[in-house]
């Protein structure tokens, strides 16, 4: 073997153990309006597109991408909705290492993959999440606030140095941009924040059968019967424990649509 095939041959195996960094997902379902920017060119996002690192989808109204990773992690972008792939990362088994999204305003949902609950990072301007085995969705309204809503797992919602967990079972909390965790006190109470920010609780038709989420805990208690009920409260950072500073988090993104 000559030198050069012996090189070769010791840097295939070097390299073999190493996480693959080339890795994109992709859009499988796009409804229009919705454009990609990638390394400062933004084009018509179409089926079939990759999306990698860096990249920034942003939809306007009534424009929807569906984008789905190597390890099975599924995204949807809502209507006038804005979405950056801030890391991607992953091994060569096909999970990840680092899946982390900046969502900068609109309506999203997250379906975790095959990778470690540790892989994955949603950042807001108001919030960031951990994920572990989940199906949740979230609203964003720009620098204010981020509603979410858990259907199955848990979700480690933080914001200001202050930190909650959330569980499935169509749980709904909203952090403000002051660091103040507030839930639903009753049915109608929920019914009204789903209905108002959250349009895949009661339409998932036009999502593939594998962007879908079980939604059914939200829909059983539904109707003007049970709007006094109470729902379930979860222990929540008390808003006197946090920092009330009337101003947005360090090194949030950018709020603009380009889909506009």
């Amino acid at each position: 073997m000559t030198g050069l095939k012996l090189w070769l041959a010791v840097a295939a195996v070097a390299f073999a153990g190493l996480p693959a960094l080339a890795v994109t997902g992709e859009a499988v379902a796009v409804v229009q309006r919705a454009v990609l920017n990638s390394d400062g060119n933004t084009v018509t996002l179409s089926e079939g597109a990759p999306v990698a690192l860096g990249d920034t989808i942003a939809t306007g109204e009534g424009g929807e991408a569906q984008i789905i990773f190597p390890d099975q992690t599924r995204i949807v972008v809502g209507p006038n909705s804005q979405l950056s792939i801030t890391r991607l990362l992953f091994r060569d088994n096909g999970t990840a290492r680092r899946l982390s999204v900046n969502a900068v305003r609109g309506t999203f949902r997250f379906l975790s993959g095959e990778s470690p609950p540790s892989a994955y990072n949603i950042r807001t301007p108001t919030a960031t999440m951990g994920v572990r085995g989940t199906e949740f969705d979230f609203a964003v309204a720009g620098r204010d606030d981020t509603d979410l809503v858990v259907y199955n797992g848990e979700v480690r919602m933080c914001g200001r140095g202050r930190c909650a967990r959330v569980p499935g079972g169509c749980q709904a909390v909203r952090l403000d941009r002051r660091g103040v965790f507030t839930q639903p006190a009753t049915v109608g109470e929920r019914d009204a924040k789903l209905d108002a920010r959250f349009p895949y609780v009661d339409d998932q038709e036009r999502l593939r059968p594998v962007f879908r989420a079980s939604t059914v805990n939200c829909r059983d208690s539904r109707g003007s019967s049970a709007a006094l009920e109470p729902v379930r409260q979860i222990a929540l950072p008390a808003a006197s424990s946090v920092n009330t500073r009337d101003s947005a988090p360090a090194d949030e993104p950018q709020t603009g649509n380009p889909a506009d």
